[in-house]
């Protein structure tokens, strides 16, 4: 029997418990019903999602709509001007006395600053106090937009953190925001080390970090076209339906982009090397792919590649070093350390790795320098604190992600799903993975049902990015290519390399996994 104190202890207990549930019910309440502009994670200043819980409310973030913009004062840092880069920009306007026809755009490093002049073609006026740089662009000039999508493509872009830190050193914000860090001496090293464990790497093999994920995979098109340039190659190479920025990159930049689109076709890529090998500079790729999660066959791709002297360079961020082997099978290994690496969506960063048994390798390691920008240190300590738990994550997710499979694959109303274990490219993946369960984070969905309907009433955080400890949607066609969803040529287009314009890409996190059912299964009933 037990004594009236330990009664009285075990009531307490079950009320601290109780006490407990009833905050874990209500914060999830709060982070299932975002509204229209809300952080993601919510009322984190460093956020780099946000909320967009309906349909019209991505529509017109994408037209610009004043009522919606209006409501996203943040998002994707590559794509919206965080608030306290806004701020310093009107502070340096003031203190520099610059023009009112002139804006300041703030730009990550001097070096940057002449890439950019060097795509534009024009020179602008630089402003720099302490470590922030500054161009002046007169507002009616013409390149304005390709200055934004320059910064956008390459991640030439100051962090929220550095923003931060200048603004409390100069008395405009009175606090910094308050979150957990790595507080030992060298972050830089805590997250290199960590990376050179889950890749498995030799000591040789080069391993360097970059301001946002996009910057790697710039620093290592540059490099491979300053080398290839010698050689007297110019094509670059996408094979698959690759990431908006990284297509981006590979039009925009080079003289010459062949694309291979469609479900990857090794054959296709053979009979176009056969004409045109010794003119390749590079072959592009992802494992998994965005937002396909297809695999190409990225063994015969490196045979193939290496037959006719061409490097291959891998975007790992889908694949995560935890569930996938591919730097046997490539030269360069990128990730984006915003997704899961970071877990919380909260930090931008970025890696490159060169093997070291590359052909190019002294080559790339020679040129990678000079075009990747190095992270700022409050960001290095922010990462360093989650990436911790990277392995972890990994395990959960991948479990997580096993259950809601389930439900998908015998779900009537979803009538197409995308994910590594797809027949399409399974023997691909097969070849590549490293456990069994390595079913990923990542799995995209088309409804049997309006897109609209559906959309708006799936109560999940919706918005960009992935990787997260939380289940997060991204409407992920209407986000990366709205020009393309607006136009019947556009949708066929997306058609023709099997991508459903109201496809949902969908982030699996550590949510309880019947709570994630029953939300979807609220949303189609």
């Amino acid at each position: 029997m037990l004594r009236p104190e330990a009664i009285f202890c075990s009531i307490e207990n079950r009320l601290v418990f109780f006490k407990a549930d009833l905050e874990v019910f209500f914060h999830m309440t709060q982070f299932y019903n975002l509204p229209c502009g809300q952080t993601i994670p919510p009322d984190n200043i460093h956020a780099v999602s946000v909320s967009m819980p309906r349909v019209k409310d991505v529509i017109g973030y994408e037209e610009n709509d004043p009522r919606v913009m209006k409501k996203i004062k943040s998002g994707y840092p590559r794509f919206v001007h965080h608030p306290y880069l806004s701020e310093i920009r009107g502070f340096l306007h003031e203190k520099f006395e610059i023009e009112e026809n002139e804006e300041v755009v703030l730009i990550s490093s001097r070096f940057a600053v002449e890439e950019l002049q060097n795509y534009i073609g024009s020179q602008f006026k630089i402003i720099e106090d302490q470590n922030v740089i500054g161009i002046c662009v007169n507002n009616n000039f013409a390149g304005s937009k390709n200055i934004r999508k320059f910064l956008q493509h390459t991640g030439y872009i100051p962090s929220s953190r550095l923003a931060e830190q200048y603004l409390f050193e100069n008395g405009l914000i009175s606090t910094k925001f308050n979150e957990e860090q790595y507080s030992l001496d060298d972050p830089q090293k805590f997250i290199l080390q960590t990376l050179r464990d889950a890749y498995e790497l030799e000591q040789e093999d080069y391993i360097s970090l970059g301001i946002c994920g996009m910057n790697p995979i710039y620093a290592a098109y540059k490099s491979l076209e300053k080398i290839q340039h010698e050689n007297g190659r110019n094509v670059f190479i996408q094979f698959g339906w690759l990431y908006l920025d990284t297509i981006e990159i590979l039009k925009k930049f080079s003289s010459n982009h062949a694309s291979f689109e469609s479900n990857a076709s090794i054959s296709k890529l053979e009979k176009f090397l056969e004409q045109n090998g010794n003119q390749v500079a590079a072959i592009f790729t992802e494992v998994t792919t965005n937002p396909l999660i297809q695999t190409p066959d990225l063994p015969a791709l490196y045979k193939l590649a290496r037959h006719y002297d061409i490097p291959v360079i891998v975007d790992a961020t889908f694949g995560t070093p935890y569930n996938v082997e591919v730097l046997q099978h490539s030269d360069v290994v990128i990730e984006s350390l915003t997704k899961f690496a970071c877990g919380n969506a909260d930090v931008m960063m970025g890696a490159i790795i060169v093997k070291a048994s590359s052909p190019y390798y002294f080559e790339i390691v020679k040129n990678i320098p000079s075009y990747l920008e190095s992270p700022f240190e409050g960001d290095l300590r922010r990462l360093a604190f989650e990436i911790k738990t990277y392995q972890s994550r990994i395990q959960k997710i991948n479990q997580n992600a096993l259950v809601l499979l389930d439900y998908f694959s015998t779900n009537k109303k979803i009538k197409e799903m995308y994910w590594p274990y797809q027949e399409l490219t399974k023997a691909n993946y097969l070849a590549l993975h490293k456990h069994a369960d390595a079913v990923g984070g990542v799995i995209s969905i088309v409804f049997d049902e309006p897109f609209q309907n559906i959309y708006d009433n799936i109560k999940f955080p919706k918005g960009p990015s992935l990787g997260t400890e939380f289940t997060l949607l991204m409407p992920y066609v209407y986000l990366a290519h709205y020009d393309l969803v607006l136009s019947r040529e556009g949708r066929n287009y997306l058609r023709s390399a099997g991508i459903h314009p109201e496809l949902i890409r969908v982030s699996v996190g550590f949510d309880n996994v019947e709570t994630s059912i029953g939300l979807f299964e609220q949303a189609l009933s």
